[in-house]
């Protein structure tokens, strides 16, 4: 009996674990801007679930079993309400960095970039080029004039 009790166990678990890592996989974006302290919780809230349950699952004539599955059901809820708290956040934070990410690329492909660091600034925070089509400036009227692109599009960047 015991053993076909743990094999049950551990078949459910394996099968959550497998469903986590999957979430995981596809919510990498948003595991990068979550807040760490939020994930250890959620992290607590599952392995508090996972022990309870292993103990109501071993201990099959313990007569507290219905609390013991309580008590894993509001753990469970528990570390789903803080996912979904930490994905809320962690979206409006990529979104954020969306927007920031897009005005500094509107201001490396406009003809006066106002910050000489654009192009670095854009690689430190992990920004993609974003919009439609390709990513190009129309050219100066100084490139107009010298029929090739100029460096800074013919104007040096301000200090």
């Amino acid at each position: 009996m015991e053993e076909n009790l743990s094999g049950r166990w551990i078949a459910r678990w394996t099968g959550l674990g497998i469903a986590g890592a999957v979430l995981a996989f596809f919510s990498s974006a948003e595991i990068a801007a979550a807040d760490p302290v939020q994930l250890a919780s959620i992290g607590l809230f599952i392995a508090i679930a996972i022990a309870v349950d292993h103990h109501a699952a071993t201990n099959p004539s313990d007569r507290y079993l219905r609390i013991w599955h309580g008590v894993t059901l509001v753990t469970f809820i528990g570390g789903a309400f803080v996912l979904q708290m930490t994905a809320r956040e962690a979206e409006a934070t990529l979104s954020a960095n969306r927007a920031r990410c897009l005005a500094i690329q509107r201001d490396m492909l406009s003809a006066r970039p106002r910050r000489s660091d654009g192009p670095d600034l854009f690689q430190a925070l992990g920004c993609r080029p974003q919009g439609q089509g390709g990513v190009s400036a129309p050219p100066t009227n100084r490139e107009r004039k010298a029929g090739h692109p100029l460096p800074w599009g013919g104007y040096p960047p301000g200090k």
